[in-house]
């Protein structure tokens, strides 16, 4: 998962009903269940505008 908005360090665990935080998707759908069912995920914070076109160049120059 990776976007502008900061996570706390503790991800693992959703933050309660009461937070906004609480409704952003990704954390919970990706992070959260992810981990909660064995598995592994990774979280990285970057502007898109910037990690997009380098990610895409890493990914094409594999191929």
């Amino acid at each position: 998962v990776f976007d502008l908005l900061a996570l706390p360090g503790d991800y693992h665990e959703q933050p309660v009903k009461s937070d906004p935080q609480y409704y952003f998707r990704p954390w919970k759908t990706i992070l959260v269940r992810t981990v909660a069912d064995g598995g592994e995920s990774c979280y990285f914070r970057a502007d898109h505008a910037v990690s997009m076109p380098n990610l895409w160049r890493l990914i094409v120059g594999k191929l």
